[in-house]
């Protein structure tokens, strides 16, 4: 099998991916407040949904989204919100944004070329 070859399941992660991605991008857009810690929050929520929508940055995003959801949970242990953060780390963890996303793009970018880490 080409390892670039489309599966369904593969689809259907990319769509995971680009959902979860809009709904970071969702939550900056609707959060109110004036204050910088407000500001910084906003700012994290949009650079996460973009990662994941444009399949970009995909460990470091899935890392930020991962810490994003469990730090701004202050409930019960299993929530949604720690669901998602293992399913976004997953997601990080593939080729997904590579394969079906800018990843392949940004990773040819002489910015990605002299700092590997960005990939």
């Amino acid at each position: 099998m080409d390892p670039l070859e489309l599966t369904r399941l593969d689809l259907l992660w990319a769509l995971i991916r680009v959902l979860l991605g809009g709904t970071f991008l969702r939550r900056a857009w609707i959060h109110h407040g004036s204050s910088w810690p407000d500001g910084l929050f906003v700012l994290a929520l949009t650079s996460v949904g973009a990662g994941l929508v444009f399949g970009i940055l995909m460990r470091y995003t899935a890392v930020c989204a991962a810490v994003l959801l469990v730090f701004t949970h202050a409930g019960p242990l299993v929530d949604h919100r720690l669901v998602f953060a293992l399913v976004v780390l997953g997601i990080g963890f593939t080729t997904l944004g590579w394969r079906y996303g800018l990843g392949r793009w940004w990773s040819g970018t002489p910015l990605v070329q002299r700092h590997p880490w960005l990939a």
